[in-house]
């Protein structure tokens, strides 16, 4: 923007794209920000109303859920009501055309969607970003045989909703059932309708599971796995969740921290290194010092300890003296680590050990408690590369943020229990909005006093509002979810009740509105069901492969040097 907004005196870009620019089009532009529309603004000046240049602005303010990156739906609203303003120059005339056809989805789906958030977003408040919600016409025809009377048995109903109960009261009564069991529940039910569409239609399914957020992942990774279902996952799971990955951490704080036993502890019961419990126990009464120490004089006790402690001298004589990453990699390959990781935890595991070696390259190279710092902040933040099994699956998991513009054969959007702006963590120092009100003023507040307590009024204002334009988004959350699919939608989510069955005030706005849309006779069969704790269908455990030993090296005798 620096670049460009000089209009005393323009800099070369300005001129530039003044002399060349005619035509502009920006897509999703119910995402945009301040900051967008004030570039947009600059690029368009000079621009004559209904004159030669033209500017196509496209967007859906029914999906626009970027908020975290500052996206406001307020600003395509305006754009839309009264046009582009520009500093100095006229406002640039925007002519409003509404597309309502919708050629994705099969009727049913359409219907659906139509009905439900009819209720959703109804009575919009602008304050909050809230839209009015604008209805689609169903413009794909049914092919024959779709319907109640096809073939296969998922087409007879294309949307389901599935509710998992769980007890939000903390007693000892034998029919509570926690949280975390009702979304494994949730997440083998939705693993074996996966693994049913595969069955019927083969590999080449095109199917997604949305979640809302990362934290959701886990539980239905793990499901699907343990049926044997390829997956392509487009944000995986965070680094510190594979076992390989603690594991080789472990190790690199061996190596860099000889002093820490627990470390040496653990390094030692690896995968790669499997040192039996016996071992370690003579090696904890090997006598004083640190167990980097004592392995000296216990590897010649215990064959586990005397492979290790061999590996272990040629990478210690090397630790620090060249790139971390290439010590600690030969260690982990002298181990056998490879071999170790495909049988543990798959090729997926192999991959991960890799991006781990990847994140130590990016460390300091010495001294090594610095690398180690950084190592674990990166760490901290990273996520499992894609697993090589699902390079050409038609299984995708991914956020629903990560799905927008996409479209999909069937949609799984689970966890839709989901409630946004719950564990957020500690509160940060200070907020700052967009206070209601038609003008677009900004309004800072630092955070309670944490010596007093205090609350400052300023703040209590941003933090409601912030509640209330986040559970806005959440509902055009909700609908980009819903609206993904071609042929079948299944919802799913928790049911959260107290002791006396009564539903919890902690249950999520989404499957929340679609139960009370289904008593309210809104949304219904033959092409809606609502299922309470609906069992998995049964599917084929995947054989497991079986393991193939290798081929006996050829006999290499060298010819010797003239």
């Amino acid at each position: 923007l620096g670049a460009l907004d000089r209009v005393v005196c323009p800099r070369v870009s300005l001129v530039f794209f003044h002399e060349h620019l005619r035509h502009g089009l920006v897509d999703e532009a119910q995402d945009v920000n301040d900051t967008q529309v004030r570039i947009l603004s600059v690029l368009t000046q000079g621009w004559e109303p209904h004159g030669p240049n033209t500017l196509f602005v496209v967007g859906d303010p029914k999906q626009s859920i970027y908020r975290f990156r500052r996206a406001e739906v307020a600003l395509f609203r305006q754009m839309q009501r009264e046009g582009l303003a520009r500093e100095g120059e006229p406002i640039l005339p925007l002519d409003p055309l509404r597309l309502c056809a919708n050629f994705r989805s099969r009727p049913p789906l359409v219907a659906f969607a139509n009905g439900l958030f009819e209720k959703i977003m109804a009575a919009p408040e602008a304050d909050l970003d809230e839209v009015a919600f604008s209805p689609s016409d169903a413009s794909r025809e049914e092919a024959a045989g779709e319907g109640p009377s096809g073939d296969r048995a998922y087409r007879s109903t294309p949307v389901v909703a599935a509710l998992f109960r769980c007890s939000t009261s903390t007693g000892e009564d034998e029919d509570r059932i926690p949280p975390a069991q009702a979304r494994e529940n949730e997440a083998a039910f939705v693993a074996a309708r996966v693994a049913a569409l595969l069955s019927e239609g083969g590999a080449g399914e095109d199917i997604a599971v949305l979640i809302p957020a990362r934290t959701h992942l886990s539980p239905f990774v793990t499901a699907l796995e343990a049926l044997g279902v390829p997956l392509r996952i487009k944000e995986g799971r965070p680094m510190l969740d594979a076992p390989e990955v603690r594991h080789l951490l472990n190790l690199f704080r061996a190596l860099v921290r000889p002093y820490d036993d627990i470390a040496w502890a653990g390094a030692l019961r690896a995968p790669w290194s499997r040192a039996r419990l016996v071992a370690l126990e003579a090696l904890a009464e090997a006598g004083p010092g640190p167990w980097s120490a004592r392995l000296a004089s216990a590897r010649s006790a215990h064959p586990d300890l005397e492979r290790f402690s061999v590996a272990l001298d040629l990478a210690a004589s090397a630790f620090g003296r060249e790139p971390y990453p290439a010590t600690l990699q030969r260690l982990w390959e002298e181990l056998g680590g490879p071999a170790a990781t495909v049988s543990a935890c798959g090729p997926a595991g192999v991959a991960n050990a890799l991006f781990f070696f990847e994140l130590l390259g990016r460390c300091p190279s010495s001294p090594g408690e610095e690398a180690l710092a950084r190592l674990e902040r990166l760490l901290d933040g990273a996520y499992t590369p894609p697993d090589p099994r699902g390079a050409a699956s038609g299984v995708q998991v991914m956020t629903i943020h990560g799905a927008k513009g996409l479209e999909f054969g069937h949609v799984f959007a689970v966890a839709m229990d989901y409630r946004p702006g719950r564990g957020r963590g500690e509160a940060p120092a200070f907020l700052m909005d967009r206070v209601p009100g038609g003008g677009r003023v900004p309004l800072a507040a630092a955070t309670a006093d944490r010596r007093t307590g205090d609350k400052v009024l300023a703040h209590v204002l941003l933090t409601e509002l912030g509640r209330g334009r986040d559970l806005a988004e959440f509902k055009r959350q909700f609908y980009v979810a819903a609206t993904r699919a071609r042929e079948t939608l299944t919802l799913t989510g928790l049911d959260p009740r107290r002791k006396d069955g009564s539903p919890s005030s902690t249950a999520g706005p989404g499957l929340a509105a679609v139960e009370e849309a289904w008593e309210e006779g809104l949304i219904g069969p033959p092409f809606f069901a609502l299922e309470r704790d609906p069992e998995s269908p049964s599917v084929p455990t995947a054989p497991v492969p079986a393991a193939r030993p290798l081929p006996e090296a050829p006999r290499f005798d060298p010819a010797p040097l003239p």
